[in-house]
């Protein structure tokens, strides 16, 4: 059985789910902040885009999964190649499979709370870890200078757009958000509409990422097949 998957038709769906994640999250703090019902059956926190473990934190574990996967299959088709940036495309699905963990687990939360408790950062440091993870940012994007140079220039564009929506939603709007709650706390519609741009910036970069992956896939690969058979036996 053959199974074609249309990278357009794909980044369309996945846009349509986070329109809909963003527009329930919403509908969610009116109810909240307006009529006063902050539960309505456990749907508020379970499409609160600031919350974790919920609909919006799956979905959002999921495409960075998803990224991880389809940097993996470029890995081993480059290694079988032997392209010399084959190592770069599986560190980066390491990466994405460590960032995939992170979103759900909140892993960065307990860093920026240890960072917070130790240095007692403030203003626009007050996430304290947007520190170490604004400085692995720019050492990762040093790195891969020469990696995104060899790439077809669609490519480099739409993998340069979705490290652009990712990073400023993730560090860019936290540090904005930062300095809002070390002022004001986590409260108020400028608050909800902050922490809104921000995981609706990281969604709609992952998207931007799978689409550019998988359209260089379809341009330079054509057609990519996995076979599952059982090992030899001694």
């Amino acid at each position: 059985m053959r199974i074609s998957i249309s990278p357009s038709r794909t980044a369309w769906v996945l846009s349509a789910v986070v329109i809909l994640l963003a527009a329930a999250s919403l509908a969610g703090q009116v109810s909240r902040l307006f009529l006063g019902h902050d539960r309505v059956l456990g749907l508020v926190p379970l499409f609160d885009l600031d919350d974790e473990r919920n609909i919006p934190t799956w979905f959002s574990g999921a495409l960075l999964l998803l990224g991880a996967g389809l940097f993996w299959t470029i890995a081993q088709v480059k290694r079988a190649e032997k392209d010399p940036f084959a190592r770069h495309w599986m560190i980066l699905s390491v990466i994405f499979c460590l960032l995939s963990l992170d979103e759900v687990a909140a892993i960065h939360e307990i860093a920026g709370h240890l960072i917070r408790a130790k240095f007692e950062p403030g203003s626009y440091l007050y996430y304290g870890w947007v520190i170490p993870g604004g400085l692995l940012v720019i050492l990762l994007a040093l790195s891969y200078v020469k990696f995104l140079r060899h790439l077809p220039a669609r490519t480099t564009r739409l993998l340069i757009l979705a490290g652009a929506l990712y990073v400023g939603g993730s560090i860019g709007m936290e540090l904005i958000e930062g300095r809002w709650e070390s002022r004001h706390g986590s409260v108020g519609w400028p608050y909800v509409f902050m922490y809104t741009v921000e995981e609706v910036c990281e969604m709609f970069g992952l998207v931007t990422l799978v689409f550019g992956l998988m359209d260089y896939m379809s341009g330079q690969m054509r057609e990519v097949r996995a076979v599952i058979e059982e090992a030899p036996r001694s």
